[in-house]
C-alpha cells in the first residue's frame, strides 16, 4: 500500500502553543507542558488529541513551563510549574483543582517558606506557610484550616517547629498550653522559683511543675531561697541555686 506524501509537510512546522480544537498534521511540532512535541501520526488528528497521546506524538524537546500562582480553575499539563505556598512544583500529569503538594499530581521543585506573620486562629494556611507563636517559629506541612489553638495544630501533624526560642509566661497556671521552652514561675518574692518547658502540653488542672503528673514536663531552673548572712541581719539576699 503506497503512502501519499504532502510535499509541503515534509519540513516541521511550527504550530505554537498546542490548542485542543486545532487539528494537527504530520510533522506539525507545538508546545505543550513545558516540552516540544512533534505530530507523528499520518492521519490528520482529531480535536483534543493532545501530545500525551504516544501513537500521535512525540516529545522533541523537554522542559518546564511557568504558570505562576496555582489556580483551581487552571487545567495544567506535564512540566507545568506552579508556586504555591511558598515552594515550586512541578505537574507529573495533566490536572485540574488538584492542589499542591499532592505527590499523585506534582513534583516539589524547589521548597520556600512563605511568612504569614502571628499565627492565629481559624485561618487557612497552606503548605509551606511559616508563622510566629509565642517566641517560636512555625512551618506548615500541609494544607489547613487552624484550630483554636496552636498545639492542637501541632498535635495534629499539622505545624513542625523549625526555630526554637522561650517565652517568659509568667506565673505558672493549670489547664493552659504551654510549649517546650516556655518559662513559667511558681512561689512568690524571694521564694520564686523559675521552670521551663520540655514538651508541648496542656498542663494538668490541678498539679504544679514540681508534682505528679506535672513534673515529667518541666525543669527546674533556679530555686529560690530567702535567707540572711550570718554578720549582719539586717541584708537579705536572694540566691539561685542551679540545680
Amino acid at each position: 500500500m503506497s503512502t501519499i506524501i504532502n510535499l509541503g509537510k515534509i519540513r516541521f512546522q511550527f504550530r505554537d502553543d498546542y490548542s485542543a480544537s486545532a487539528v494537527y498534521e504530520y510533522n506539525d511540532v507545538v508546545r505543550f507542558g513545558g516540552d516540544v512535541y512533534v505530530y507523528i501520526n499520518s492521519t490528520a488528528s482529531t480535536p483534543g488529541t493532545d501530545p500525551s497521546t504516544t501513537s500521535h506524538w512525540a516529545r522533541m524537546v523537554s522542559g518546564l513551563k511557568a504558570n505562576g500562582a496555582w489556580s483551581s480553575a487552571t487545567s495544567y499539563a506535564i512540566n507545568d510549574v506552579v508556586t504555591h505556598g511558598g515552594s515550586a512544583y512541578r505537574a507529573v500529569q495533566a490536572t485540574t483543582n488538584n492542589i499542591p503538594p499532592n505527590a499523585t499530581y506534582w513534583e516539589l521543585l524547589v521548597g520556600g517558606l512563605d511568612f504569614k506573620g502571628d499565627w492565629q486562629t481559624a485561618t487557612s494556611y497552606l503548605a509551606d506557610d511559616a508563622v510566629i507563636h509565642q517566641g517560636q517559629a512555625y512551618r506548615a506541612t500541609t494544607n489547613f484550616t487552624s484550630a483554636a489553638t496552636l498545639l492542637a495544630d501541632l498535635s495534629a501533624g499539622n505545624w513542625e517547629r523549625y526555630a526554637g526560642g522561650t517565652a517568659n509566661r509568667g506565673a505558672y497556671a493549670t489547664s493552659t498550653d504551654y510549649y517546650k521552652g516556655d518559662l513559667v514561675q511558681t512561689g512568690s518574692g524571694a521564694n520564686t522559683n523559675q521552670y521551663i518547658s520540655l514538651t508541648d502540653h496542656t498542663s494538668d488542672a490541678t498539679a504544679d511543675p514540681s508534682s505528679a503528673p506535672e513534673n515529667t514536663n518541666w525543669t527546674l531552673l533556679i530555686s529560690g531561697t530567702y535567707t540572711t548572712t550570718t554578720a549582719d541581719r539586717q541584708y537579705a539576699f536572694f540566691m539561685g541555686l542551679s540545680t
